[in-house]
């Protein structure tokens, strides 16, 4: 009983307020950066906002520990890369990397046969992203994007392997669904940068990625219940 007391439900905490303050600190961020970009520290702040409220959410969850664990890791560096990569692209690659370092983490090893079977978008995933900019990556940077596209198809893996092991489990299709929306958010921010420019591109890459940081949120509250 004292459990209870001492850890209530994440689904009392988080009511339609917090989506909507959330949503509009993702669309305060998008708008500054689109049309302002970064001339000020309050700028950076806003650029980190939506991140931060979905790290202090998610440390004040009571998921599972693990679980809720990496993903606040992940949501922390991922606030980090936020605004760092603004200043210094490399040092946000970075950040991100460490992020996908702890979602992995929190998603746990390979625990049945068929989630293996996230093999196959996760290699697509690195192949085609491969395939198109292996060529138009600048020298300096080969190595880190590399390794950061390996790491972000591990953790899509992942994703991917669980929920095809469980489709009945909500919390791993908000999960997949989240990390679908990273990974599409990244290939745009690649393709925007080295391939062609995107229309609306930095509004396309910040909305999926926002969005998909909220439904990774989405999944561990439905851990939790």
């Amino acid at each position: 009983m004292s459990t209870v007391t001492q850890l209530p439900s994440i689904s009392r905490r988080v009511n339609p307020a917090f989506d909507v303050a959330y949503a509009v600190a993702a669309v305060a961020a998008i708008f500054l950066e689109t049309t302002m970009g970064f001339t000020t520290v309050f700028n950076y702040a806003v650029k980190g906002l939506p991140l931060a409220m979905l790290t202090f959410m998610a440390v004040r969850g009571a998921a599972p520990g693990l679980l809720r664990t990496g993903i606040a890791v992940g949501f922390f560096f991922s606030m980090i890369g936020d605004v760092v990569i603004v200043i210094e692209f490399l040092a946000g690659i970075g950040a991100f990397f460490v992020a996908h370092i702890a979602y992995v983490a929190a998603l746990g090893g390979v625990g049945r046969r068929r989630e293996w079977t996230g093999l196959v978008p996760a290699a697509a995933v690195w192949g085609g992203m491969y395939a198109l900019l292996a060529d138009k990556i600048p020298a300096d940077l080969y190595v880190p994007v590399i390794a950061y596209m390996t790491v972000i198809s591990v953790m899509y893996l992942r994703a991917a392997g669980r929920w095809v092991a469980a489709p009945g489990d909500t919390g791993r299709l908000w999960m997949v669904v989240g990390a679908s929306l990273f990974v599409l958010s990244d290939a745009c921010i690649a393709i925007n940068r080295w391939v062609s420019p995107i229309p609306y591109g930095r509004i396309v890459i910040l909305g999926t990625y926002f969005a998909g940081q909220w439904m990774i949120f989405r999944s561990l509250l439905a851990a939790r219940r």
